[in-house]
Formats: C-alpha cells, sequence, structure tokens
C-alpha cells in the first residue's frame, strides 16, 4: 500500500533524525490512510511517529494532538474488544491523559539535552534548571536524578547532591534501572563524601558502586578515598601515641590494619 511507503519512509527519516521530513511523510501515510480505511494498526504506528517527531522537534502541542489520535485509534479498537462500558468523556480524558505522559517524556528528553549542553559550557546553574524541569517532567528516570547530582556535586552543593543520590537510587531500583545508573548515583555520593570528610562512609559508597558496575573511575575513587582514611587513621594513631593516649592509639592502628589490602 502506498500508505505503508510512506510510512516506512517517515520512519526511516525518523531514525536518522530528519523530523522535519519525517513530519511530511507520515503525515502524507495518515492521509492516504484514512482515505483508504486504513486498520487501527497502521494509523496508530503513522499518528505515533508523527508525535514522536514533532516531539523531536520541540513542537509539543503538535505532538500532543498525534499522540491523542493515536491513542483514539487504540482505545476505540481495545474498547471493541471489551466489555467495559466507558462514557465518552471518561474516553476522551483517558486519551488526553495518556497523550499527556508521551508528551512529557519527550519534554524530559529536551531538557536533558539543554542541560547537556550548559553542563559542558559550564554553565551549571543553567544546567540546573534543564534538569530540574526534566525531572518534573519523567520523575521516574534515574538518568535525570544523575545529572541534577553531577551539578550539586560541580557547585560544591555537597548535601544536596547527597540527596539527590539518595533519590535516584530509589527511583531507579523502584523503575529497575539499569546497574551502570544507580553504581554513578553511588559513585557521586562517595564524592559527596568525600568532600564532605566522611571518608569511611564515602568508602562504603563507592563500594557499593563497585558491586553495581566496576568502572575503572569507581575502583579508583575507592583506592583514593581508602589511601586517605588509612593515613588519617595513621595520623590520628600517631598523635594518640605521642600523647600516651594508648587505648586511642590502639583503635586508630586496628583501624588502619582493618582497611583491605585489595584496596590498593
Amino acid at each position: 500500500h502506498l500508505s505503508h511507503f510512506f510510512y516506512n519512509f517517515g520512519l526511516v527519516c525518523f531514525k536518522i533524525q530528519k523530523y522535519d521530513e519525517g513530519v511530511k511523510k507520515l503525515k502524507r501515510a495518515i492521509e492516504i490512510g484514512e482515505k483508504n480505511g486504513d486498520g487501527s494498526e497502521s494509523m496508530i504506528l503513522s499518528w505515533t511517529f508523527l508525535g514522536k517527531s514533532y516531539c523531536k522537534l520541540n513542537d509539543f502541542e503538535s505532538g500532543q494532538n498525534a499522540f491523542e489520535n493515536a491513542h483514539t485509534y487504540s482505545f476505540t479498537e481495545m474498547l471493541s474488544r471489551s466489555d467495559k462500558s466507558i462514557t465518552l468523556e471518561e474516553a476522551q480524558n483517558l486519551v488526553r491523559e495518556t497523550a499527556e505522559k508521551d508528551v512529557s517524556l519527550y519534554r524530559a528528553m529536551a531538557e536533558k539535552e539543554n542541560g547537556n549542553i550548559a553542563f559542558k559550557s559550564m554553565k551549571f546553574e543553567e544546567a540546573l534548571k534543564h534538569y530540574e524541569r526534566a525531572v518534573y517532567f519523567d520523575p521516574k528516570e534515574i538518568v535525570y536524578f544523575n545529572n541534577l547530582a553531577a551539578v550539586f556535586l560541580q557547585l560544591g552543593s555537597y548535601e544536596r547532591c547527597l540527596d539527590t543520590c539518595r533519590k535516584a537510587i530509589e527511583v531507579g531500583k523502584e523503575n529497575n534501572a539499569d546497574s551502570s545508573h544507580l553504581a554513578k548515583a553511588l559513585n557521586r555520593m562517595g564524592k559527596s563524601l568525600k568532600a564532605i570528610g566522611s571518608l569511611k562512609s564515602a568508602t562504603s559508597a563507592f563500594e557499593q558502586a563497585i558491586q553495581e558496575n566496576s568502572s575503572i573511575e569507581i575502583k579508583r575513587n575507592l583506592l583514593d578515598v581508602s589511601i586517605e582514611l588509612l593515613n588519617k587513621h595513621l595520623d590520628d594513631g600517631n598523635k594518640a601515641y605521642f600523647s600516651e593516649k594508648w587505648n586511642e592509639a590502639v583503635k586508630h592502628f586496628t583501624d588502619a590494619l582493618s582497611i583491605s589490602p585489595r584496596n590498593y
């Protein structure tokens, strides 16, 4: 069918990020499909990728309309096979709410991309605003919390970084995030803990991060904080020793010995 040709053409344009051209081809696929009475599945796909293409162009209003049309076909098909009774108003609300969720995901991605540009330019306050909006539009995505944590780390806002990392881990576990994203949150948590002098807690955070994703960077961070913690125990032990605080000295030297050799 000619409508399938234009749909495939539009899909290819979407894949290679030629969204303007994709919009034209997908609109043509929809126009032909409606005239030919194409089935729901074909129309749902065309409207869905039209919505995605509009969103990639930051035309979220048009994206919303396209997604609503896709979901109208989808819900109509679903209800035709169901015994469930639903009013027209309920159906319209459901279509609109589902489309709004679709658009929100793309709004979040757009904010993340803008945040990344600002972050790479070291415009951290600007990046912060974009990442906060990304979290607002998609609060179930750990990546956006990790982005926020990275900004707070750069700004030296260590307590806010720690709070954000904890939230990232919570959100990540609730939504089955990839272990690499959990590792990033734990790694940034470790960096913040080290920065405020909580070396033992930082060591624990880096060890947990390694369990999630054993990267060279995280291993290096664990090594650095372990050496710093060891030196602190030795310094404190020597001070206690020369002050003839024997029990205190024994504790510090014992703590130094307890640091695992594998950290070196």
